[in-house]
């Protein structure tokens, strides 16, 4: 009798061990949700190293700043409350290498932004030229997400995918079509610079520049009444047809176009019906 007392002793002393064990692992293994989701990205004008990144909710920093890679690459931890906010991603500083100089550049802002519930695991959202005009004519210019959208789709004929990571294009890679393109249609912007003879610093003013073109809908040189102004001059009013000459000056450069995208893989061109010359302005109409 005494040694089966015992036993069940030893056997109930085991089991609640066990259980108590088992218990306080589970506890310690963080197997609780967590109450942050890792959302990464990237800041390219090509890769920009060493800018410093925030999220943001409205006018409230919600994680970060982190800095950048060499890649131009972060990771943050967004709070999950603010999932369902529409956020704003704005990488500041850092540096990178001009596609059409080669030369060393210093960024001004590139930012993007995610819609209300569109992030989660395993989401990665990238800060682009063209990200950037579309958060500046929502931030600056008070448009809602889709306004911004459309107005820079139906100027400049294609619209971001800011969950594709670009490319240097100037860089042979083994990476998909997608952020190929993306990196062709990042340095366009680059490419636009030369061809307005403009230095390769004036990047973000020339962002700028662009998202208040767009504010009536046109990228004429003209926010409604008033001349858009750009390193004290007024932007041209082709300024559409600019960008797309732009594009496909970089497109058909063997020497810098490394992305191994020929021009009729860089999308369809968006037809502009307005050129200016030195003398004359061409506008085709219906």
């Amino acid at each position: 009798m005494f040694k089966l007392n015992v036993l069940t002793q030893v056997v109930a002393a085991t089991v609640a061990s066990s259980f108590l064990i088992g218990c306080g692992s589970g506890s310690s293994s963080g197997s609780a949700e967590s109450s942050t989701t890792q959302v990464t990205g990237s800041a390219f004008a090509s890769y920009v190293s060493g800018a410093s990144v925030v999220a943001m909710d409205g006018s409230a920093e919600i994680a970060g700043p982190v800095t950048t890679s060499a890649s131009g690459r972060f990771t943050l931890p967004i709070p999950n409350e603010h999932l369902r906010s529409e956020l704003v991603f704005v990488a500041t500083g850092g540096t990178y290498i001009d596609e059409v100089t080669g030369q060393e550049t210093t960024s001004g802002e590139l930012s993007v932004v995610a819609g209300a519930n569109s992030l989660a695991v395993g989401s990665s959202i990238h800060a682009t030229p063209s990200s950037t005009i579309i958060k500046m004519l929502m931030n600056k210019h008070g448009m809602t997400k889709e306004a911004a959208e459309e107005a820079f789709d139906i100027a400049f004929g294609y619209l971001p995918d800011t969950s594709v990571a670009p490319v240097d294009a100037t860089n042979a890679s083994d990476a998909e079509d997608a952020s190929k393109l993306a990196g062709v249609r990042a340095a366009a912007f680059s490419q636009l610079l030369k061809n307005l003879n403009l230095d390769k610093g004036d990047h973000s003013a020339l962002l700028e520049a662009l998202a208040e073109d767009l504010v009536d809908g046109t990228i004429d040189g003209m926010n409604g009444a008033a001349a858009v102004q750009l390193k004290g001059g007024a932007v041209r009013p082709d300024m559409a047809s600019q960008f797309a000459m732009a594009l496909m000056d970089f497109a058909n450069d063997a020497t810098k176009n490394k992305s191994g995208l020929n021009p009729g893989q860089v999308g369809l061109i968006k037809f502009n019906g307005k050129a200016v010359s030195e003398n004359y302005t061409f506008e085709l109409t219906p």
